[in-house]
């Protein structure tokens, strides 16, 4: 099924698919089939789960300052100027932890600087679009971004963030999105 959608959907504008197949686990994992489209589909891709919540009127967006990141808020402006609706920027960040004289302790606070600048550069290149708003997180992405979609009408991020070895360990964004969003997921490359 996978090498059916990514070559039907080649040349066009958008692939959606639903969250569940029908395998065993249906509602426990994500399936097979969505999971491989989310690093293969050669557009965006829409994850649509088995249950939508009442439109909300917002569009979340996650952005990381990736180059997938800037093509997500690019795509999330065009959604929400076609819907009319609210848009906003969320932005999580971490702080690094090292090890001090005195055990494990905080990094240094101009993370925190650096993650505002991002935010506000990402919500100011978005001002074009209407009605938008910058939320900026201390916290892991996947789970900002959850909460952000309980009150959205869909939640769009890019396909590989700035993650590296630690996605690898703990698993993508998107994955993750796609496994458990109350709203759609659509995921730009």
């Amino acid at each position: 099924a996978t090498a059916a959608l990514v070559r039907a959907s080649t040349f066009a504008d958008l692939l959606v698919v639903g969250s569940n197949g029908l395998g065993a686990t249906t509602g426990v994992l994500l399936g097979s089939v969505v999971s491989a489209l989310i690093s293969k589909s050669p557009c965006p891709l829409t994850i649509v789960p088995s249950s939508t919540q009442t439109d909300t009127g917002r569009i979340v967006v996650g952005v990381d300052g990736s180059v997938p990141s800037r093509r997500a808020l690019e795509w999330a402006c065009n959604e929400a100027e076609l819907r009319h609706c609210e848009l906003l920027v969320v932005h999580a960040w971490e702080y690094p932890y090292q090890l001090t004289n005195d055990g494990i302790g905080r990094g240094s606070d101009i993370v925190e600087a650096d993650a505002k600048a991002l935010l506000d550069a990402a919500v100011e290149s978005a001002r074009p679009c209407g009605r938008v708003r910058g939320e900026l997180v201390e916290g892991g992405a996947a789970g900002t971004l959850l909460d952000a979609g309980e009150s959205a009408d869909a939640l769009i991020v890019g396909s590989r963030g700035r993650g590296g070895f630690r996605s690898m360990l703990f698993g993508s964004v998107a994955h993750a999105l796609a496994s458990h969003s109350p709203c759609a997921v659509v995921v730009i490359h």
